[in-house]
């Protein structure tokens, strides 16, 4: 989860927090006023606390996210995405199954194979769900 939010401190927004951190401690330090002063006290407490915020909220959002998907249809991929296991062997004359899909629904998951390696070895890189929504009661959906 650190590798994921690690990228938010180099984002766009967060560098504009860090020119405007930075001008108000400018204007704190060297402002020739005291209202320019406190102008730069509030920019710098401004940049710092927009940028804790966005760090807080994103960080929950992707912690809500991980644990919603693990309790989800990622916990249990076949079931949810209607997949059934096909029979088949690999090289090595162990069973090896893939899943096929039934109907509307489908999961695909991204491997990069590694042919180099010792024993042929598989990376996952990444995956995506497409599901169809079906709804039993479509009277809740009618104007009335």
């Amino acid at each position: 989860m650190i590798i994921a939010l690690r990228a938010q401190l180099t984002s766009p927004s967060a560098f504009a927090l860090y020119a405007m951190s930075a001008l108000g401690v400018y204007l704190a330090v060297w402002a020739p006023t005291t209202r320019i002063r406190y102008l730069g006290f509030f920019f710098c407490f401004l940049g710092t606390a927009t940028f804790s915020f966005l760090l807080y909220t994103r960080f929950y959002s992707f912690q809500y996210f991980a644990e919603y998907a693990g309790t989800s249809d990622l916990k249990d991929v076949p079931r949810a995405y209607g997949l059934t296991r096909e029979a088949g062997t690999d090289y090595t004359g162990m069973e090896k199954g893939g899943y096929a899909a039934n109907g509307p629904n489908g999961f695909w998951v991204a491997e990069v194979y590694h042919p180099e390696a010792m024993y042929p070895q598989a990376e996952v890189v990444g995956c995506a769900g497409l599901g169809t929504l079906f709804f039993t009661n479509l009277s809740l959906f009618v104007p009335r």
